[in-house]
């Protein structure tokens, strides 16, 4: 598996998905994001993301979208975590994502970042990139203060009772009966997702007129098209 910067904001980096085969291609066209993505047999994860409008040492992740046929295989957390370390890199002092669903919660949690205890005005909640939490030593959940926080936020989802409705247009889960309120469910665990975990939550991509303005035939592979001065670096990790 390899992880692939395409460029940042100001590179004008653009991806065209098929939107068959992942949820809101059409975000990954627009210019105004960086973006990232994950490659196997061709791109089988995409992220898409810019600075804070409010704070510019801050990086926000709008966009993480698997291909369908390859979810459920933590694809997305891994390039969430690859995202944020290159954001880290490029010294930004911090690097933020919204979840609107537990099944997303937890797989953000999976990919290093914490519940900050803050929501958006759009019910989401806001977590911070911090590989260095406190765990029990086996990655299998945290402890101490990460304890805290990460039952705090899956009790803020409980408390609204959007279990039953998790299925929502924001993620995808191949094994979506599984209980993302289990406290002995694994935040460091692999389980893929897709989706929007930005400032709003966008109609299934079936029905999203940015996927329909950008269709791709199946047989087309991604078209990628970064600005000419655009910073472009891989990373690559075995797929075991």
């Amino acid at each position: 598996m390899e992880f692939e910067l395409l460029g940042w904001p100001p590179d004008g980096p653009t991806l065209r998905l098929d939107h068959r085969e992942f949820a809101y291609a059409g975000k990954f066209v627009m210019s105004a994001t960086g973006k990232a993505v994950a490659r196997d047999d061709g791109v089988v994860g995409a992220v898409a993301f810019d600075e804070d409008r409010t704070d510019p040492t801050r990086l926000r992740l709008r966009y993480v979208t698997v291909r369908a046929d390859r979810r459920g295989q933590g694809i997305g957390p891994r390039l969430l975590q690859f995202t944020a370390e290159r954001a880290r890199e490029r010294d930004y002092a911090d690097v933020r994502i919204a979840a609107n669903n537990p099944f997303a919660y937890v797989a953000c949690y999976r990919a290093g970042f914490v519940f900050t205890g803050e929501e958006t005005g759009l019910a989401e909640l806001v977590l911070a990139y911090r590989p260095d939490r406190n765990t029990d030593g086996t990655g299998d959940a945290p402890t101490g203060e990460g304890t805290g926080k990460y039952q705090d936020g899956l009790g803020r989802y409980r408390d609204r009772d959007t279990g039953s409705t998790a299925r929502c247009p924001a993620v995808d889960l191949e094994n979506s009966d599984s209980n993302p309120y289990d406290t002995s469910l694994s935040p460091t665990g692999s389980r893929g997702f897709s989706g929007s975990y930005s400032e709003s939550v966008p109609a299934p991509a079936t029905a999203s007129p940015l996927a329909s303005a950008s269709l791709v035939s199946p047989s087309d592979s991604p078209a990628v098209t970064p600005s000419p001065s655009s910073s472009r670096s891989a990373f690559s990790r075995s797929s075991g």
